[in-house]
């Protein structure tokens, strides 16, 4: 070999360290630029197979947009290597490369497969190398797109997590901004719209200090869509528009349809239709240029949302272009239940002049498919909202009962979750249910006909909130007035702390008559369903259930803020074990304890703020 031949050959191999460096920083552009000057003849000289580049070039075409292209190539590295022991780390490359482009086009299943080989393939690797680190973290990161398309939520969360970790170690800044987006918008679906907020701006902040465009404007792109749901629809509009003008830019079309739509749904909820209509015929562009079932999804859906929009004469096209896709394999589960909601939205319109049983039933049944969309893909704020709809058509089927125990699930997962203020929103419309007994009482017996139920139950209202995925604020907070608290064993009836706070209860027979009958029906089933309230003249009795004790609050006033105290309460006495261990020998025994009595009242007066 010349001496010319070696100074080409080192030349070759430092580019190649090079390439491989910004592979691994997940700079697909830059390594495109210099995979591009790169000296073929002289590969085998440095030590480096040919695949290896072909292998990164397909890799990098796929994460630079062209999805296709990288697609393509990288078959072509499996079919013309898949024998050749020498090019295993070229062979892994182009499996990863598949799983990614097939992610970024909708195919999920075809992505997971592809996940799968990888993860396999990994196993006898060392994994102490930077690259193999970068195929993981990449691999994550797929799963996890994978995982948040599917919808299953908290699992997303976790690969995310577990993938920005990696990059973070690797110098991969592009990466991890990906990684904390996607972590955003799991959490937004979730429901959890100030962490989801919090996690896409930390996005933000690393994409506009490494100048990274593309996840910029995604971070954009999802805080306006954050916007939208709080309701701050000029806002969020403004967003949006600066996302899609930075994907036009770039060219990254996959995204900007996802820009588009989202931009299409905020200017239909401002009421903007003719700047709506200019965002769908960019977006039919697109759809019609790229073979990509969700952006060709995504695009139905914005049509449909714009016809059942403009006029009710378009209501029919709008909803055979939502049962498409309700029929149709899931690429993005938010988009399926928002055509679930939006067909319920259209037929509630039809119930209300028809009356027809039929549509009632479908609406139920849609409303069934929503509640196991939302439970199975993890979303604890549309699973919530989706039993407080069941709640009204139990209503509308004059099941009072059945809407009550319905409110009280929907309460119970949003408080478990932490989306309080959804949860003292869901508590203020139980207590608007409790108010309305009477009326529903009325309508049940006249058997008012359908109009008059839906109107009343106002279930047209939370389905366009439903459908529009959009997060309703909680009612104006208002203070409980304590009336008497008792503390009694659940099946035994055994009252072991009772305090009256004002004498007007003791004096009425039929609270204390209603009290007795309550506790007689609740105990029944009284860890089943750990909370309920009823009413009895103005006062609401509120039963909370923690094995093996029943705690009785009756107040007036809000009831969330009656629930926080018995909480409160019920986290005070279980934090202090001796105490708790007594109350359980006095349910055992029947025998009085005095001093735990004493310690329960004081912690009671403490609580509910009462000075004794």
């Amino acid at each position: 070999m010349s001496m010319r031949d070696k100074f080409l050959a080192i030349k070759t191999k430092k580019l190649v360290d090079e390439i491989k460096e910004l592979v691994i920083l997940g700079t697909g552009k830059e390594a495109l630029e210099l995979i591009d000057t790169i000296d073929q003849d002289y590969l085998m000289d440095a030590g480096i197979h040919k695949s290896r580049i072909d292998a990164w070039r397909s890799m990098c075409l796929a994460r630079t947009g062209e999805y296709r292209k990288g697609l393509e190539l990288a078959d072509i590295v499996l079919e013309t290597h898949c024998d050749d022991s020498e090019c295993e780390e070229a062979l892994l490359d182009a499996i990863v490369t598949k799983a990614f482009a097939f992610s970024a086009l909708g195919q999920i299943d075809e992505s997971l497969e592809q996940c799968k080989k990888a993860e396999s393939n990994l196993k006898s690797t060392d994994f102490t190398s930077r690259e193999n680190m970068a195929r993981l973290a990449s691999i994550l990161s797929i799963q996890g797109l994978n995982t948040l398309h599917k919808g299953d939520l908290e699992v997303a969360i976790q690969i995310y997590s577990q993938s920005a970790i990696l990059l973070e170690e690797l110098g991969n800044r592009k990466g991890a901004s990906a990684a904390l987006h996607n972590i955003g918008s799991a959490y937004r679906v979730i429901g959890n719209l100030d962490q989801a907020l919090e996690y896409v701006s930390r996005s933000k902040i690393i994409s506009e200090e490494i100048g990274y465009t593309p996840n910029l404007a995604g971070a954009i792109t999802t805080i306006g869509i954050i916007l939208y749901q709080r309701g701050r629809l000029e806002e969020a509009a403004a967003y949006l528009d600066e996302a899609v003008t930075m994907f036009k830019d770039i060219g990254r079309n996959v995204y900007l349809a996802r820009a588009l739509y989202a931009a299409i749904v905020i200017a239909i909820a401002q009421g903007l239709l003719s700047k709506a209509e200019g965002f769908i015929s960019e977006m039919q562009c697109i759809d019609k240029e790229i073979d990509n079932l969700l952006v060709n999804q995504h695009f139905r859906v914005a049509k449909a949302l714009w016809l059942k929009a403009s006029s009710q004469e378009f209501h029919q096209d709008a909803q055979e272009l939502f049962e498409q896709i309700v029929n149709e394999k899931i690429t993005y589960f938010e988009i399926t239940f928002l055509s679930l909601l939006s067909l319920s939205d259209l037929l509630i319109e039809k119930l209300q002049t028809s009356g027809d049983e039929e549509i009632m039933r479908t609406i139920k049944n849609y409303a069934e498919m929503a509640l196991e969309i939302a439970t199975s893909q993890g979303s604890f704020w549309l699973r919530a909202e989706t039993y407080c709809l069941q709640s009204q058509i139990s209503l509308l089927e004059f099941d009072y009962e059945n809407a009550k125990r319905l409110l009280t699930q929907a309460q119970l997962i949003a408080d478990e979750k932490g989306l309080h203020q959804l949860a003292r929103r869901i508590s203020g419309e139980f207590d608007e249910l409790l108010k309305n007994e009477e009326t529903w009482t009325e309508l049940t017996m006249t058997r008012a006909p359908m109009a008059e139920r839906v109107n009343f139950a106002q279930i047209d209202e939370r389905v366009e909130r439903m459908a529009m995925i959009q997060e309703a604020g909680a009612p104006k907070e208002d203070l409980d007035d304590p009336i008497q608290f008792m503390l009694v064993s659940a099946h035994g009836g055994i009252c072991l702390v009772s305090m009256e706070f004002q004498t007007s209860f003791k004096s009425d027979e039929s609270l204390v008559s209603g009290f007795l009958s309550a506790i007689t029906s609740f105990s029944d089933e009284v860890f089943s369903l750990p909370l309920d309230r009823i009413k009895i003249g103005d006062y609401i009795m509120l039963f909370r259930a923690i094995v093996p004790f029943l705690f009785c609050y009756v107040f007036k006033g809000e009831s969330y803020a009656a629930l926080k105290k018995v909480d409160r309460l019920i986290e005070a006495l279980r934090s202090d074990n001796d105490l708790w261990h007594a109350l359980e020998s006095t349910v055992e025994s029947g025998l009085v304890n005095h001093q735990a009595t004493q310690a329960v009242e004081q912690i009671v007066s403490e609580v509910f703020e009462i000075i004794v």
